[in-house]
């Protein structure tokens, strides 16, 4: 082997590190359809099939709806043990499913263990049917996720972003319950609650006890207005479109840490990063 070769080889195999490690440290930003309150983007499962997947902080796992897996003869085994997925809306049987592979524009990640379910038995109110799945905290939580209502675009970065290098932003902590994402709001006449924020809830709730202290009507999921809703130190939301529901019927030790969730009817007004690493929600300004 002649040392020319040995040195084009090396100064290949460093070419490809580089773009390796460059791939690896992008950023991808693909664009969203916020026409329901959701944050909807597109995916191509096992480079085949094309779906529109909810950037969901709300979900624990991969999820993908069962009507859509049928449809596109995607193979999903193994009943989980009689466990049930619950949500807002009830509950539904799940089946694991294998990935191959799945796409976000132009981040691929691979052999990705999902859950197949009936989305429309366990979502909140939505406008039509569900989405094609959901993208939960098992993957989101790889990535910083910014979400940029007003452009309608996701963006996700495995490594730091500009933002947090310019220190260009309004930094909001939270805390981890299980995979849900609980941060303090603030309401008019000195009323607090514990809340979810969700990407994938197109109204923000409240619990019927939180309803009953904010003086809304309890017991209906009509859309009633709140005057006044803060995420920590000024963001403010005014106005804001909420429904009183029962929030606390998900699994697990979350059940009663929360009052309510943060949906679309309160963020659309912002670009919002998610730092999983250090547990804070921040406010791009």
């Amino acid at each position: 082997m002649s040392r020319n070769f040995i040195k084009k080889y090396v100064l290949t195999s460093l070419l490809v590190i580089v773009l390796s490690t460059a791939l690896l440290y992008g950023r991808v930003s693909v664009p969203f359809d916020p026409s329901r309150g959701l944050v909807e983007v597109e995916v191509t499962i096992d480079g085949r099939i094309d779906g529109r997947f909810g950037i969901d902080t709300g979900a624990d796992h991969l999820y993908v709806d069962k009507t859509f897996a049928d449809k596109n003869r995607l193979v999903y085994y193994d009943e989980m043990d009689n466990r049930r997925i619950v949500g807002v809306a009830g509950s539904s049987a799940g089946n694991y499913a294998q990935l191959r592979s799945m796409a976000i524009g132009d981040e691929r990640l691979y052999n990705l263990r999902a859950i197949v379910t009936d989305l429309a038995a366990v979502a909140g109110p939505l406008a039509g049917a569900p989405p094609d799945g959901l993208i939960g905290f098992d993957v989101i939580r790889r990535f910083y996720v910014t979400v940029d209502y007003p452009n309608s675009r996701l963006e996700l970065n495995q490594g730091e972003p500009a933002l947090i290098r310019n220190n260009d932003y309004t930094a909001i902590p939270f805390r981890e319950s299980g995979h849900l994402i609980l941060v303090e709001v603030s309401f008019a006449d000195d009323v607090s609650a514990t809340m979810i924020l969700d990407f994938c809830a197109s109204y923000s709730t409240v619990s019927d006890a939180l309803a009953g202290r904010l003086g809304l009507r309890q017991h209906t999921r009509d859309v009633q207005t709140l005057p006044e809703m803060s995420l920590g130190k000024g963001v403010v939301g005014r106005d804001v479109k909420v429904i009183a529901m029962d929030v606390n019927s998900g699994p697990g030790n979350s059940r009663g840490a929360y009052e309510g969730i943060i949906g679309a009817s309160f963020l659309y007004r912002h670009k919002i990063t998610i730092d999983y690493k250090r547990h804070r929600v921040l406010i791009h300004n």
